[in-house]
């Protein structure tokens, strides 16, 4: 059995609305908006300093990132973060290397959230999994509410160091 010793952490989500003035004589709970597949716009991995995990200080990385779905059902979304240690423009889609913080629901009607934001803070409680100081691949994925896919963002980003100098 493979014990990931990685915490995941939402730590903020914003969505925006469909442009006003779209007055298709449909009321936003009889559209349907599931035809469109989200994309990432941006992401951005940072060390993400020292966070408390139990009472014990440990290292972590933060992930940036904006998306969108020109139709609209972002007001639902999941986020799937993939590693490998192989730096060659892909990630092996793997479940012992695979991340998926808390699914999100924002208050908003459906088909009205063509864009979102958030930022999800990876704590790393041991190097079991990932190693301090060490340079992963990392593909991000987007999942809109009717289960489409956006296309992976991979991104090569390194991990922060044992953490004494990552304090901010």
């Amino acid at each position: 059995m493979h014990r990931t010793a990685i915490v995941a952490t939402m730590l903020g989500f914003t969505g925006c609305g469909a442009p006003k003035g779209n007055d298709s004589g449909a009321s936003a709970s009889t559209q349907t908006c599931d035809g469109t597949r989200p994309r990432i716009e941006a992401l951005a991995i940072a060390d993400g300093g020292m966070v408390n995990h139990n009472g014990t200080q440990v290292p972590s990385l933060l992930f940036s990132f904006r998306g969108i779905d020109p139709d609209g059902d972002l007001n639902r979304y999941t986020v799937d973060i993939w590693f490998d240690a192989l730096i060659d423009g892909t990630v092996e889609h793997r479940d012992t290397h695979h991340i998926v913080p808390d699914p999100v629901a924002l208050d908003a009607p459906n088909c009205e959230v063509v864009q979102m934001s958030t930022s999800i803070q990876i704590a790393i409680l041991g190097t079991d999994v990932l190693d301090l100081d060490t340079e992963y691949e990392w593909a991000t994925r987007l999942t809109d509410a009717h289960g489409l896919h956006s296309p992976p963002v991979v991104l090569a980003a390194t991990t922060p160091s044992n953490g004494v100098d990552n304090e901010r």
